[in-house]
Formats: structure tokens, C-alpha cells, sequence
């Protein structure tokens, strides 16, 4: 399905106003509401991703739609089926970047050592407190991961993608989970919390180097962090116990 500039959604309450940004399982545009008076972004899978998992992928969106506003968690104001039986998802606009572009541009790493550092953390512990928020409202995430936080051009981390785990055949990305996950495809919060701590070393790390995350909780979390904090941690002089250290 193509949506171009100018086109109207909902009987003109929303107008199109920038080409789609497609990615590998959807595509997302920026659309103005007539209605709030404001920029929004519309999301809506690629007709060949979506298929089996739909009513899942539509159930756990509504319920990203039930939370309540939240500093460090994109809000969701609409999930449903529109133009022609397209799920599409409503979502607040945000004016920066994924972590993961972020990442691979290299504009995580602009400034001195310190300034790296205070981003990164800043970062990491907006979007645990992100995480928090929707686990202490039941909701588990499933798929934390660099491309599943968007940054403001402010530097405010927010958690999005509710539900995209669901639309998959497989409820998550490899390369994040957790190993109890790998193996039977079961989330809990505490894999959204390994999630979100493969994500902080990917973070300093400036690239993902493994497979799954199975590969970083059996042998490599050591030797990931200790490269790491030479480099950021100098001024704390922070060590790892010898028994991380392979």
C-alpha cells in the first residue's frame, strides 16, 4: 500500500504531509491532525509482513493505546484496520532519530569522552524508566532494542513499538533476547530488562557484534564491558570483577 503526500485519512482529519519512511517490516509518515493541531506519525506494516499474526499484532497495540501519557514511552492515540484493511497505529511525532540510527551514524559519539557518557547513560536510564512504567501496567515489551527507542532532537529517550513483536513469526530480534526467550519464545519483564542491558552495551560497544543474546549472558559480557569502560569509565575507575573477565 502507498501513501502519498497530500493524501487525507479518517474523512480528512488527518493530511499526509511527508513521503514514507519504509523500513524492513513497516513504513512510517509524518501526517498533521486537523483535529489536535498537531504533527502525528502514522505507521502501517509492509503487506507482506503482515499476515497470520494481525489480531495479535492489533490486541497488543490497543493496549499500548490504554497507557496513560508518559515522558520516557511514545503514546499511542489509535490502533484499527482503516484505508482498505490496513492496520495502521497513530502515534506521537518525534523529532529526532531511532537509538539504533543514532548508532550506525555515529552522532551517539559526538563530543568529548564525557559528553558520550553522559548521553549514553542519560539514555539507557530514560529508557529503563520507560520500561518500568509499562511493566508496573502490565505490559512487557519483547523486543527492546536500539531501533525500538526513539531519541528527541532534545535528547529525550522514548520507548516505542509496542506490539511489533506480535506481528512477528518469531516475538522477537536475536540479536536482544534473552536466552530463556530464545529458547521458548517466553517474555517476562526481566527479558525486557536483558533486552534493554544488551542494548546499553551495544551503546558503548558503537556496533553489535553477536549473534543473540544468549552469546553475551555465557562468555562475552566480560570482555564487552571491560573494552568498554577503559574508554568511558576512566574517570570513575570502574572495574569488573576478575570472574567477568574471560
Amino acid at each position: 500500500m502507498e501513501i502519498k503526500n497530500g493524501k487525507e485519512l479518517l474523512n480528512g482529519l488527518f493530511v499526509i504531509d511527508d513521503n514514507a519512511k519504509c523500513g524492513a517490516t513497516s513504513n512510517v509518515i509524518k501526517a498533521h491532525s486537523k483535529f489536535w493541531g498537531k504533527d502525528i506519525a502514522v505507521k502501517y506494516p509492509n503487506e507482506e509482513f503482515m499476515t497470520s499474526n494481525l489480531q495479535d499484532f492489533l490486541k497488543e497495540c490497543r493496549i499500548w493505546v490504554e497507557l496513560d501519557a508518559h515522558p520516557y514511552i511514545i503514546q499511542c492515540h489509535f490502533a484499527g484496520m482503516i484505508e482498505n484493511d490496513t492496520p495502521m497505529l497513530f502515534l506521537e511525532w518525534c523529532n529526532g532519530s531511532s537509538l539504533k540510527e543514532m548508532i550506525d551514524r555515529g552522532t551517539l559519539y559526538e563530543g568529548t569522552v564525557n559528553e558520550q557518557q553522559e548521553r549514553i547513560l542519560s539514555i539507557a536510564i530514560q529508557s529503563l524508566i520507560g520500561i518500568e512504567y509499562a511493566h508496573k501496567n502490565k505490559i512487557i515489551h519483547k523486543d527492546i532494542k536500539p531501533g525500538n527507542i526513539m531519541v528527541t532532537a532534545e535528547g529525550m529517550a522514548k520507548i516505542t513499538d509496542f506490539g511489533s513483536a506480535a506481528a512477528k513469526e518469531n516475538s522477537y530480534t536475536t540479536e536482544y533476547c534473552s536466552p530463556e526467550q530464545l529458547l521458548d519464545g517466553i517474555a517476562t519483564e526481566s527479558s525486557d530488562v536483558f533486552s534493554w542491558a544488551v542494548t546499553c552495551i551495544e551503546m558503548f560497544k558503537g556496533k553489535c557484534g553477536w549473534d543473540t543474546g544468549k552469546e553475551i549472558s555465557t562468555y562475552s559480557l566480560g570482555f564487552l564491558l571491560n573494552e568498554s569502560s577503559v574508554k568511558y569509565f576512566i574517570r570513575v575507575n570502574v572495574t569488573l570483577p576478575s570472574s567477568m573477565i574471560p
